[in-house]
């Protein structure tokens, strides 16, 4: 049998650059145009069919950003498709998504999302599979929750994600739990999505007959994506809907690096951002820790234990069933967290609002320093584009 030749990565870039060449977006955040709306309607923009979904989205979408004003432009210069999940920023994602949403026609927007499970992350940063014990009960309760921050009735497609087990992606269960949730009106299509394992994930959505899309990387960076090719050409033959997770950061990524004034730009976009950069600490200090104390999680300090001006321990609350009990220890550390939860615009966790300093307040600890706060930018507060 004839070996398929490998495409180079000019030749991949090539390909998708005639794909997504009348998809680009001119955000009035770079433009002096007075009038962008009509510059959008005059702009061809490429569209293409999701599958058996009959979804006719443009070939570019939009992944998780947190800058709200690039969203809503995005929105108006013709992009459809957002991609979200229910544990982006601990919640935050969904909330500002419905900000945005709330003011537009349901019918103008694509929205999927997914709910946030217990996965495996193999010792890594990146999910790498669901397993087979997760309850399925908790995705009917991630998609109300996802429903109520999003401010919908209904999104467009649920995900199941972070599939790399043919094994999860056949699991009944879980299978059920989507279905319904389509039988409901909650969802109008149900997804699977894959950091691992591609090929065999994709092909088993395909013989699936359940899954309308699948999410999926492919790009030249993949050793294996002739494989990946060849199971994209059955689930097109299924009529699966694809959709590519990595394709546009990638186009955009190298399109940049060709551009020799950009390089020192570029040196320092290629560093981790912010919310992986300290990943490899906290992972080795929890394994440390794990190692040599019992770790509470889902667990609350509502109140510290002190007397004679020593604190002997906290009281405690149990978030999954609401019993308090007490923790004694010869020494009380408190992780305050920050209180950057309390703006209105924010990507922090919803504890993360000034509790940790109120217990040490109250319990006669010293504050300092409360106006050196953590920010990020791509948070700010909305202002209108010029």
């Amino acid at each position: 049998m004839a070996k398929t030749p490998r495409t180079s990565r000019r030749e991949f870039l090539k390909m998708g650059f005639a794909g997504i060449a009348g998809a680009s977006i001119l955000t009035r955040c770079s433009s002096n145009q007075t009038n962008p709306g009509n510059q959008a309607k005059d702009r061809k923009i490429v569209y293409r069919t999701l599958g058996r979904t009959g979804l006719r989205l443009p070939v570019v979408s939009m992944g998780s950003s947190y800058a709200i004003d690039l969203v809503r432009t995005a929105l108006d210069e013709g992009i459809v498709y957002i991609h979200t999940s229910s544990g982006y920023s601990e919640r935050n994602h969904e909330r500002l998504l419905g900000d945005v949403f709330k003011d537009r026609p349901r019918d103008s927007f694509v929205i999927a999302t997914a709910p946030e499970l217990p996965y495996d992350f193999g010792g890594g940063d990146r999910s790498m599979d669901l397993g087979l014990k997760a309850d399925p009960g908790l995705i009917q309760a991630c998609i109300e929750g996802s429903l109520r921050r999003l401010k919908l009735e209904f999104v467009d497609i649920y995900f199941l994600l972070s599939i790399g087990r043919s094994e999860t992606a056949r699991h009944e269960p879980y299978m059920r739990a989507f279905e319904q949730l389509k039988k409901s009106g909650k969802t109008r299509f149900v997804g699977i999505g894959t950091h691992s394992n591609e090929p065999e994930i994709i092909r088993v959505a395909a013989e699936s007959g359940f899954w309308d899309v699948v999410l999926t990387a492919y790009n030249f960076r993949q050793t294996h994506r002739e494989d990946i090719r060849e199971a994209l050409r059955k689930a097109a033959d299924a009529g699966l809907g694809v959709v590519d997770r990595d394709m546009v950061s990638f186009f955009v990524e190298e399109f940049v690096k060709m551009k020799s004034e950009a390089e020192e730009i570029m040196s320092c976009y290629q560093q981790p951002g912010p919310f992986s950069l300290g990943t490899p600490l906290v992972r080795t200090h929890l394994d440390f820790v794990r190692r040599r104390a019992k770790l509470y999680c889902q667990t609350t300090v509502a109140q510290l234990l002190i007397k004679d001006n020593v604190c002997n321990g906290t009281i405690c609350v149990d978030e999954s069933t609401g019993e308090t009990f007490p923790l004694y220890g010869k020494a009380v550390i408190l992780a305050a967290g920050g209180d950057a939860g309390l703006f209105s615009v924010n990507v922090h966790p919803e504890c993360v609002s000034g509790d940790g300093y109120a217990l040490g307040l109250k319990g006669g600890a010293e504050a300092m320093n409360l106006e050196f706060m953590q920010i990020f930018t791509m948070t700010t507060a909305s202002s209108p584009l010029g």
